[in-house]
């Protein structure tokens, strides 16, 4: 029987050990499918090494272990770094590439990549079976499955120590495959028509395993918890087991169906959250989306969830036919007027593959990115400035940040001098930070450059003089990891660095994920993976998609609150001193002003964790 890799990929993001929720769920059901049903063995990647290591790192990884074949869960985060590293890995090992996820549907280019050997359309276990005991099945190439039976009969994958909860402390729960609504912008029933529901013993049994391993947070995966026959009994016997509300439980749900006696049992039960899908109270973008809405019992649903303290995060969408400027401010005025903005998600719309808008975007005069994220960037209601607009009034309304800067977390020293950050990953060890000084080499850069992380910095100190050198290490790693986003830290240049330069010509996959999802948050050209940041005592402006400049203090220059709430035109400020005493006095006073004041990071490694630590759970670093 073949040996099989499973894995899956996480979401892109600049800050290294930044929570992701790569929960790899769907590897886990196609386990337990070959577990009971085959003598194959198969293996999922561990999670924190495909969570946190640099595209080099997992290939080796996967090469070193030699799979049959290579199972690749595709969604559209993390679907052309998948296609890469499986290519890779099938030049190196020669094995056969099976991929399945969201992005995997027959109108997706993307996913009719040579690289893959077969596709899956929808759920995966029955054809996953098939492909391990059947050498011929292969042959067909693709194949569309349900497998109804596999998820009401398989066991639960935390319970079967497949899954844990692990640094997060969050457990999925799938209580339900299927939806029983068919909005245009969704996917969920792209494979399957009908809903089939897991036993409530089942859902019971992964509840009392979530309280009793103390999870801090279970999601239910349910697209809509209220499709649940029974919903109301089986939340009573909920709430015996999460009696003191140990669990955080999150799901979605459609507000007008929730009533006083709905909020009551769900507040008993644990819940903290529901997302809630509000989109447009345009009736014309409502209709052709095929999701009515009846506003006032919208409103209803959520006020009796207020009442019972349980928060709604809203979600609107921009950029959705029929809908326009005019009729979106509408909606964000709807939202404020009856206070529904205690939690807002607002974006544009997404046109995902194998959803109707996908389909019926040419007579719906639709321009979208035809790479992934696949945000739309015209409509016949919407210019592309008009959407821009659209989030800037909302951010403005609602008075938050609906497209979030990467977060400030330098450090490049250890007892005052420069030191490389590096990580754990069970057996893995590989460099977070490199930092490049006037005594580093070409030839101590190459020996990183397959062990880096998933982000990694790049410091330069001040006597790193040599451009040349700093661009050729910098080349180095890109080039092993083509996909991996990083950060490049200038500590006092001398002059002005070439920072230009380095994204035109640093060999980073173009357009990158993060190119297109953050097109929002800084639309200069450029590579928006690259992030460029200079300290300095008066650094100037990077003319670079997200470029920051933060202001360089020392122990004896320590800023006040004030001075932090001032600094103008700048990104943020950064303590360079060794750690000890007057450091910790400083942090312990500033960390509870830490949402008021300008960023602040640390140059010291122990002191930027300690900082970290001080104000909030927030991401959390490895």
């Amino acid at each position: 029987m073949p040996y099989t890799l499973l894995l899956q990929l996480p979401v892109p993001k600049h800050q290294v050990g930044a929570k992701n929720g790569n929960i790899p769920l769907g590897s886990a059901c196609l386990k337990l499918a070959a577990d009971t049903h085959t003598q194959a063995r198969v293996e999922l990647v561990p999670e924190a090494l495909a969570t946190h290591g640099g595209d080099a790192a997992i290939i080796e990884y996967l090469c070193e272990k030699g799979p049959e074949i290579l199972g690749i869960s595709l969604t559209c985060w993390n679907v052309e770094r998948s296609l890469y590293v499986a290519g890779e890995v099938k030049k190196r090992c020669g094995c056969r590439i099976m991929a399945g996820g969201p992005e995997v549907t027959p109108d997706n280019p993307i996913t009719q990549s040579p690289v893959i050997d077969f596709r899956v359309y929808g759920e995966g276990e029955e054809i996953f079976v098939k492909l391990l005991n059947d050498p011929g099945f292969w042959e067909a190439q693709e194949a569309s499955g349900c497998s109804p039976s596999f998820f009401t009969g398989s066991e639960n994958p935390y319970i079967k120590g497949i899954l844990d909860p692990g640094p997060e402390e969050i457990m999925l729960l799938e209580t339900q495959r299927g939806c029983p609504y068919g909005c245009k912008f969704c996917y969920y029933n792209k494979s399957r028509k009908g809903l089939t529901f897991l036993s409530d013993e089942k859902v019971l049994e992964g509840i009392q395993w979530a309280v009793d391993n103390k999870v801090s947070e279970l999601y239910l995966l349910d697209p809509s918890l209220n499709a649940r026959p029974g919903l109301k009994d089986l939340l009573k016997e909920i709430a015996k087991i999460n009696r003191q509300k140990e669990v955080s439980l999150r799901s979605e749900i459609r507000a007008e169906w929730i009533d006083a006696e709905a909020a009551e049992l769900f507040a008993a039960a644990g819940f903290t959250v529901f997302e809630i899908g509000l989109q447009s109270t345009c009736q014309q973008a409502q209709k052709l989306m095929g999701r009515k809405t009846d506003l006032k019992r919208f409103v209803a649903g959520v006020n009796h969830l207020k009442a019972n303290g349980i928060l709604s995060t809203v979600d609107l969408i921009i950029g959705l036919p029929g809908d326009d400027l005019t009729s979106f401010s509408r909606s964000l005025g709807f939202v404020k007027e009856n206070e529904l903005d205690d939690d807002m998600q607002v974006f544009p719309l997404a046109l995902l593959p194998g959803t109707a808008f996908r389909k019926e975007s040419q007579e719906l005069g639709l321009t979208f990115q035809e790479k992934p994220p696949y945000t739309i960037l015209e409509t016949p209601g919407f210019s592309r400035d008009e959407i821009t607009l659209a989030l800037d009034w909302a951010e403005s309304l609602f008075e938050m940040d609906l497209i979030t800067p990467p977060e400030v977390d330098l450090s490049w020293k250890t007892s005052g001098c420069p030191a490389h950050r590096k990580v754990c990953l069970g057996s893995h060890e590989l460099t977070a930070t490199f930092v490049v000084n006037q005594e580093t080499t070409l030839a101590e850069a190459r020996r990183v450059a397959t062990r880096l992380s998933h982000p990694y910095k790049v410091v330069i100190t001040p006597d790193a003089e040599d451009e040349e050198l700093a661009f050729n290490i910098l080349s180095e790693f890109v080039n092993h990891n083509p996909q991996t986003p990083l950060e490049i830290v200038w500590v006092e240049p001398q002059s002005l660095p070439q920072a230009a330069r380095l994204i035109d010509e640093l060999p980073l996959s173009r357009p990158h994920f993060l190119d297109n999802d953050l097109t929002l948050l800084d639309d200069r050209p450029g590579n928006r993976a690259i992030l460029c940041t200079l300290i300095g005592q008066d650094p100037a402006a990077l003319p670079v998609p997200l470029g920051r400049s933060l202001k360089s203090y020392t122990l004896e220059t320590l800023p006040t609150r004030e001075e932090l709430e001032s600094l103008e035109d700048l990104d943020g400020a950064v303590i360079d001193a060794e750690d000890g005493d007057t450091l910790k006095a400083w942090q312990e006073t500033m960390a509870p002003h830490a949402d008021e004041i300008f960023p602040v990071a640390f140059s010291d490694h122990e002191a930027m964790a300690r900082w970290r630590r001080l104000t909030g759970p927030g991401d959390w670093g490895l």
